[in-house]
């Protein structure tokens, strides 16, 4: 009897205290995402770690946030090296994983970024060979020429922190499928507190989601899609420092780039 009792006191411990994935989402199914995908650089021991995540666009061409490629505070990374992971669920390599891994040609930044504000938090990523579409593990993604409705929910993928912690990075692709799009207005009402993300951080160019209590995208998520009726409408720019407190999540709109988006897909295709 004793024995039964402690069974399930440990079951429903573990139940409650293992971490939610990508602060309140779930994993991932196979296949399901193939336009998403991992941008890992290789750390001192040549082990490629997932910095960022970004969407398939065209053969040659990854569309991600800008501030993913900021190096400037970090000279000893040289972002040409950065390693495209395609048709992957997972972070570290394994005998379950067969990745596409691309090298880079060029890592392309809005000219009008800014690092202090996020504002144009937009690039574009061209491979150097082209990427093989299966359709079935990797295909591309369609862009979104306008805004969804508010209260529209959307769907957000990633392998960002599961919790307000470096070290709590998933062990596969996390999804959230519960996000609404957040009125601009409100949204601007929502203003955090702390230093470095005021209000004027949210302009015409982002569009504001949110999600139930404990929902939300955290370090690692950054540049990767935000997706409404099969389209990429946004890309993950910035949120919270506490990860699973935070009042909306940032995107980057793409409606708002799409013709500079496609000026850099031309360029990227020769």
């Amino acid at each position: 009897m004793r024995y039964w009792a402690f069974l399930l006191f440990f079951n429903v411990a573990k139940v409650l205290c293992e971490p939610k994935p990508i602060v309140g989402g779930r994993t991932a199914q196979p296949n399901t995402y193939g336009y998403q995908v991992s941008l890992r650089y290789p750390d001192i021991n040549k082990t490629p770690w997932h910095f960022c995540g970004g969407s398939i666009v065209t053969i040659r061409c990854i569309l991600t946030a800008a501030h993913c490629a900021s190096i400037e505070n970090r000279k000893d990374r040289d972002i040409t090296k950065t390693l495209v992971y395609c048709g992957t669920l997972y972070t570290k390599e394994n005998r379950y994983d067969n990745p596409d891994i691309y090298e880079i040609l060029w890592f392309k930044k809005h000219e009008q970024f800014d690092p202090e504000s996020l504002l144009n938090d937009v690039a574009v990523i061209a491979t150097k060979r082209q990427i093989l579409f299966d359709y079935y593990r990797v295909w591309p993604i369609h862009l979104a020429w306008s805004r969804p409705a508010d209260d529209q929910f959307v769907t957000i993928t990633g392998w960002g922190f599961i919790q307000n912690d470096p070290n709590a990075i998933p062990d596969k692709l996390q999804v959230i499928s519960s996000l609404q799009i957040l009125n601009q207005n409100k949204c601007m009402e929502l203003n955090p507190t702390r230093p470095g993300f005021p209000a004027k951080n949210v302009t015409s160019t982002n569009i504001c989601v949110v999600g139930s209590p404990g929902q939300a995208t955290c370090q690692g998520d950054s540049g990767g899609p935000a997706v409404y009726n099969g389209k990429q409408f946004g890309l993950v720019s910035f949120g919270s420092k506490d990860c699973a407190n935070a009042k909306r999540i940032a995107l980057t709109c793409v409606c708002n780039y799409i013709y500079w988006i496609q000026r850099q897909v031309l360029y990227g295709i020769y």
